[in-house]
């Protein structure tokens, strides 16, 4: 693959899942263009896995960034980004994506090189359907939320009983919506502009870029979906859900492995951060 002609790059995380990350990889060797996307991967783990360097070894166009330390979701797709414009030319899309993500479609990455979008579209939602409830975990959010739920949720965060308290009333949630999508068909299947895309999978164009914007987002993990929604608006650009592309989410292979109570600081932390910056008296 010649690099300086990559039109596609696709950033994901390992943390402490090197067996999940080489198989994600092998699945995404498997769709047509594979070859002509750059497949970079970013060691957020205290210690490399030298099984995994060599099964990957096969493929020319996957890259392996050794930040020396865990950079978190945003913090290492920055590090990679960075990286890899030492030496080659920014890619027109590019994608964040969890380890924990399978695509069906063969032409998944031609659909989205074909895609005829506005010039202010400058984020692609994907329909992310959940192997847990079975929902359509995008559009993230229709509309802007009330700086008081913002509120709320650092609120809540801030207690890691409530927090999981809220969670498991959420999950109970996500369920009946994907129970209510699925026996009525209820899809709202059309491409649309929307506030906030889910995290698992997200898509940016090289617009986005070209607009000042990255992924430096000042806290260091949870609410990137967040950071994202209000750079964009802030920025006079559009995220757009776009249902015609549809990836399969397993779930919180890698943020379950964190304790409870972690979860919740990195939630509140995040949290506190996006209603200060972005929320707080405006």
């Amino acid at each position: 693959m010649g690099s300086n002609s990559a039109k596609l790059m696709l950033i994901c995380m390992i943390y402490n899942n090197h067996r999940e990350v080489a198989d994600f990889v092998q699945m995404l060797s498997k769709l047509s263009k594979f070859e002509d996307t750059v497949i970079t991967l970013v060691e957020n783990s205290a210690q490399a896995d030298p099984t995994f360097e060599e099964s990957i070894r096969a493929y020319a166009n996957v890259v392996v960034y050794y930040p020396g330390k865990n950079l978190g979701y945003f913090g290492g797709a920055q590090f990679a980004l960075e990286s890899y414009k030492k030496n080659q030319p920014l890619s027109e899309y590019v994608i964040i994506s969890n380890s924990d993500i399978n695509i069906e479609d063969q032409f998944f990455f031609e659909k989205i090189l074909s895609l005829k979008l506005s010039n202010d579209v400058a984020v692609i939602a994907p329909s992310i359907i959940s192997m847990l409830t079975n929902e359509d975990q995008n559009p993230g959010l229709e509309k802007r939320p009330a700086s008081l739920k913002i509120h709320f949720l650092a609120w809540v965060s801030a207690c890691p009983r409530l927090f999981f308290l809220y969670g498991l009333l959420n999950s109970w949630k996500c369920q009946l919506k994907g129970y209510v999508q699925n026996s009525k068909k209820f899809f709202k299947s059309s491409a649309r502009p929307i506030y906030l895309p889910f995290g698992a999978f997200i898509i940016f164009r090289k617009r986005y870029f070209d607009r000042g914007l990255n992924y430096k987002t000042g806290f260091f993990l949870y609410q990137e979906e967040l950071f994202v929604a209000e750079e964009s608006r802030l920025a006079g650009l559009i995220i757009q859900y776009e249902p015609s592309l549809r990836v399969f989410h397993a779930e919180h292979s890698v943020t379950g492995i964190l304790p409870t109570k972690k979860k919740a600081n990195l939630f509140h932390e995040s949290m506190k951060f996006c209603y200060l910056k972005y929320f707080k008296g405006k």
